[in-house]
């Protein structure tokens, strides 16, 4: 190589402009864009945002067919910036993958309320801007009325009277917002928006308490809808549209259930929900094969809108590269951006084939300046190598982004399966209750593994207990209580008193704080990465797919908990993992106390969730499944029913 290809080398790989491949939000990329890169795409798009802006209740959704690494990120950058030099703000929402069929709407809510927190273009949070909207409307109609400022009376019952079917709590709740006295109390009342606060810290705002962790599944989903349906008429009135973009669609599990519990999120966003365009991003095979034969008829017409994104044309591929590199070196004189175009351009040019994706063309060209002239080769530290450099870049993201990332129960358990399942000999089955996740054995041992990832201490102390049952039952097993520390207030007496006890009999208290929850969730995030198709290792005859089974050389430096796992020559055969584990509450007990709570209730009647409350602090603990099925498996004493908002309890009239 000459002299003065090094120099090239040397320069690129010091300021390599192609380096990092996680997307930021639109609101975040900073990236240069080719204007021309599925153009027509953002042009319809576009125009689905006009329509309902115009008419925020009027039905509209997007299917927007395309390869991973299509330039998703570049081409919502440029429709957000059009419509905000129109003067049209507008709300981006990223929606990550649903893994709970119980709880979509619950995540939905979450995801909406953390994008809100997310500052736009004025460097100033969705959720700021949209009220601003709000009352400048607001002020707008106001005016006739000779009414100014914010009176927290008036306002209340004109904007109620303006925006119909808004809930009054929740528009209480912006009320508040509007008045906070600074960031901390904004960040206090989106979380009671988003996951709800106890009874204090409720009180100090004028609000009721709101704990959805308390709640059981149907109550949790009802609340949310009753919330994202008020959010759509704050969104109509402020004439501001939010798209929503559900864009993992290809990494979410593909089992039937959850495919119909995101068709009814769609259903509910475009028939009930004012002011929002959602916006389904997939492979044409994950249409195709995946969604399109389960999903119900309505939910695939009202995705009717197909849009395709292309991959990039030859002359497209090479402005992507010769733009990059002029970010990267504003300084150089275009002699010197030549040089470096046409030493990459001539490696790079006889690895790209036909459709290639703007992501695999910033691959490529990474790998080309990592690997210099040396032609690579399917190796295994090539591959891991690949698996550590994603990961690191999502750490860094998950780290500088935490509040982005709320405790959740469903993210930490995807996180533990695959890394317990990447250590051989580990034999890992589903545990059967809210918070016992798994049961296992490895070299003879019996584990049990628990994620209460809850601020309930109800929840936290059920959880506790369970493990308490298993360490009596198996004084030689081990198990693990895995939650966040933040979650567990030392004022939890009881709760602490089950820890105390389940510490004594040599369970492991993993309470995760800020450091150590990074490598948790960064490590969930890369699954998803992987099994959405976005990570791909690149060799001599193209791109290969990252699959789980690339993630056991990772998995084995990560220590998520502290177990002694074997590192070659594992022989002992592991028994069958127990089932038959004594964690169930006593069916007598429960009976008696039932009786006597229900005896003495008005009309012998009770919500479940309050009813379990009571229990719980009479010591019998009982997850609300669990609880539902034992009061139909004894109809001849219970009845349960069914209101538009909660489910009750009663006693048989005999």
């Amino acid at each position: 190589m000459p002299e003065n290809n090094d120099l090239i080398l040397e320069e690129l790989r010091k300021n390599n402009p192609f380096r990092s491949r996680i997307s930021p939000t639109p609101f975040e990329n900073t990236n240069p864009d080719i204007q021309q890169l599925n153009r027509d795409v953002s042009e319809e798009i576009e125009q689905l945002l006009r329509d309902k802006r115009r008419k925020p209740s009027e039905p509209a959704a997007g299917l927007i067919i395309g390869e991973t690494g299509s330039g998703k990120t570049h081409m919502l950058t440029r429709l957000l910036r059009r419509m905000k030099s129109y003067g049209w703000p507008a709300i981006f929402v990223s929606v990550r993958t649903f893994r709970n069929p119980d709880s979509v709407m619950h995540d939905l809510l979450s995801e909406i309320f953390i994008s809100l927190a997310h500052k736009n273009f004025s460097k100033r949070s969705q959720f700021d801007m949209l009220l601003s909207e709000m009352m400048s409307i607001y002020s707008e109609r106001r005016k006739i009325d000779g009414f100014t400022g914010i009176d927290k009376i008036d306002t209340k019952i004109y904007l109620m009277r303006d925006m119909p079917g808004i809930d009054r709590v929740f528009l209480r709740c912006l009320m508040s917002y509007l008045r906070a006295a600074d960031e901390t109390e904004k960040l206090y009342l989106l979380e009671w928006l988003r996951e709800g606060l106890d009874e204090d810290d409720s009180l100090r705002f004028g609000l009721p308490a709101r704990d959805t962790s308390s709640m059981n599944n149907a109550e949790r989903e009802n609340d949310a809808e009753k919330i994202i349906i008020s959010i759509g008429r704050v969104l109509g009135y402020a004439k501001v549209p939010m798209i929503i973009c559900f864009d993992e669609l290809d990494a979410m599990p593909r089992e039937t259930e959850l495919i119909h519990a995101w068709g009814r999120v769609i259903s509910l966003l475009v028939n009930n929900v004012s002011g929002v365009l959602p916006l389904a991003f997939m492979k044409p095979e994950t249409w195709n094969e995946v969604f399109f034969p389960v999903l119900d008829h309505a939910v695939t017409h009202r995705l009717g809108n197909t849009i395709i994104m292309h991959p990039c044309s030859t002359e497209q591929a090479q402005q992507l590269v010769r733009e990059r590199l002029k970010s990267a070196f504003p300084h150089n004189s275009k002699e010197e951006l030549d040089e470096k175009y046409n030493w990459l351009m001539k490696r790079l040019e006889p690895k790209l084939t036909k459709g290639t994706s703007p992501r695999n063309v910033l691959k490529l060209a990474d790998s080309v300046i990592t690997q210099g002239d040396n032609i690579p080769r399917v190796e295994k530290n090539e591959i891991d190598n690949t698996i550590r450099n994603t990961y690191d870049e999502i750490y860094s993201k998950i780290e500088a982004e935490a509040s982005s990332w709320p405790p959740n129960a469903d993210h930490l358990t995807l996180a533990l399966e695959v890394w317990l399942k990447s250590h051989e000999g580990f034999e890992l089955s589903q545990g059967d209750g809210k918070t016992v996740k798994f049961l296992g054995s490895y070299s003879g041992k019996k584990f049990m593994f628990i994620i209460a990832a809850s601020k309930s201490h109800f929840v936290i102390s059920a959880g506790l207990k369970h493990g308490i049952s298993f360490l009596n039952a198996y004084p030689e097993g081990l198990c693990f209580y895995i939650s966040e520390r933040k979650l567990f207030k030392k004022t939890y007496k009881q709760a602490n008193n089950y820890l105390r006890e389940f510490e004594s009999l040599g369970g492991k208290a993993v309470l995760l704080d800020e450091e150590s929850r990074v490598s948790w969730y960064a490590f969930m995030d890369l699954i998803n990465q992987i099994d959405g198709g976005n990570v791909s290792i690149f060799t001599s005859s193209g791109n290969k797919q990252a699959s789980r089974e690339d993630l056991r050389e990772l998995a084995g430096s990560l220590r998520l908990l502290d177990i002694d796992f074997k590192k070659s020559g594992h022989t002992a055969k592991n028994p069958p993992v127990n089932h038959n584990v004594n964690l169930d509450f006593d069916e007598k007990n429960l009976m008696r106390e039932l009786m006597k709570i229900l005896d003495t209730s008005p009309m012998k009647l009770l919500a479940i969730d309050k009813t379990l409350n009571i229990l719980a602090q009479r010591g019998i603990f009982v997850e609300s499944e669990k609880f539902l099925s034992f009061a139909k498996n004894h109809r001849e004493d219970f009845r349960i029913f069914q209101t538009k908002t909660e489910t009750l309890i009663g006693l048989t009239e005999k």
